[in-house]
C-alpha cells in the first residue's frame, strides 16, 4: 500500500509558509526574552555573592 503524496494548492502553501515564518519570529522573540530573564537572574546571583563576600570581609575584620 503506497500513499499518494498530497501537495497543497498555491494559496495554502503561501499561507502555511507565512505561518511558519511568523512562528519562527515569535520563537526568536521568546528566546531573546528568555536570554534577558537569564541575564537578570545571573546579575542578581552575582550581586548576592558580592554582598556575601563583603559581609564576610566585614565580619572577618571584626573578629581579628
Amino acid at each position: 500500500m503506497s500513499k499518494k503524496s498530497f501537495i497543497p494548492n498555491l494559496e495554502t502553501r503561501k499561507r502555511l509558509v507565512n505561518n511558519l515564518r511568523q512562528t519562527r519570529l515569535e520563537l526568536q522573540d521568546f528566546g531573546l526574552q528568555l536570554e534577558e530573564l537569564l541575564a537578570g537572574i545571573e546579575k542578581e546571583i552575582r550581586e548576592q555573592k558580592l554582598k556575601r563576600l563583603e559581609k564576610s570581609r566585614v565580619q572577618g575584620d571584626i573578629k581579628v
